[in-house]
């Protein structure tokens, strides 16, 4: 599964970091009103919001093999159809469609799903939105989701919300995004999307399912610092027009 990205190759090191405005999301309250009784020792939580102020708040809740989704995002973990077993070997819980606070809007394809890269293993969440737009999260500058052992401490993912340029992180051992200099370029992948509160929360816009017009590009406006300590920054700019 892609996401939407445009690539430019640099010959020099730079370091990115995504500054998500996620002061809002700080305040969300975290709290579950009811759990089920969980069969592992270490349940492992995050949070989904939708829609522009987030007021639609749904729990999910990995338990081993299973995931716990709040569809109706009532607190209560524990009602019929909100226990769902793993498919595959990719490790899918397919989640299918919670219903807004409104009592009619409903968000499909929500998905929790593991990957596994030279040796790593990611956690990514999908969702469509209102039927429009799909999100992906789960990698970004900051790093790599992560579940959180209390629900005090879960990542807040915010799909649906206030659209901004983000930055991406390559699959490596540091979960971060960092452009090492070489002979033979580097690569920075950008998209379009929703910051979330912690690592790998940014929530991308897939083009592929009503994401940004093929006709449109970003541009990146890139400094580097001079070698010489009393020379003006090396300035460039670049249209970013492929995309994966």
């Amino acid at each position: 599964m892609k996401v939407v990205c445009w690539v430019v190759v640099l010959k020099c090191a730079v370091f990115w970091c995504l500054t998500a405005s996620a002061g809002d999301l700080a305040k969300v309250d975290r709290t579950i009103k009811k759990e089920p009784t969980y069969q592992s020792k270490a349940p492992k939580y995050c949070l989904l919001v939708f829609g522009p102020q987030a007021k639609t708040r749904v729990w999910l809740v990995l338990d081993g093999d299973t995931l716990y989704i709040d569809r109706n995002g009532n607190g209560d973990l524990t009602e019929k159809g909100e226990c769902i077993k793993k498919k595959g070997t990719l490790g899918q819980f397919v989640g299918g469609e919670v219903v807004d606070v409104d009592g009619k809007t409903k968000h499909t394809n929500v998905m929790v799903m593991h990957q596994t890269e030279d040796g790593l293993a990611f956690t990514f969440v999908t969702a469509m939105v209102a039927g429009k737009h799909m999100f992906m999260a789960g990698l970004d500058s900051l790093g790599a989701l992560q579940f959180a052992d209390r629900p005090q401490d879960a990542p807040i993912i915010h799909f649906g919300g206030p659209l901004q340029m983000g930055l991406n992180a390559k699959f490596s051992a540091s979960g971060k995004l960092e452009l090492i200099r070489s002979g033979k370029g580097e690569e920075l992948y950008a998209w379009v999307g929703t910051p979330g509160l912690g690592k790998g929360t940014f929530a991308a816009l897939m083009h592929q399912v009503g994401g940004v017009p093929g006709e449109v590009h970003p541009v990146a406006e890139i400094e580097f610092a001079n070698k010489k300590a009393n020379e003006p920054p090396i300035k460039a700019k670049v249209i970013l027009k492929e995309r994966c």
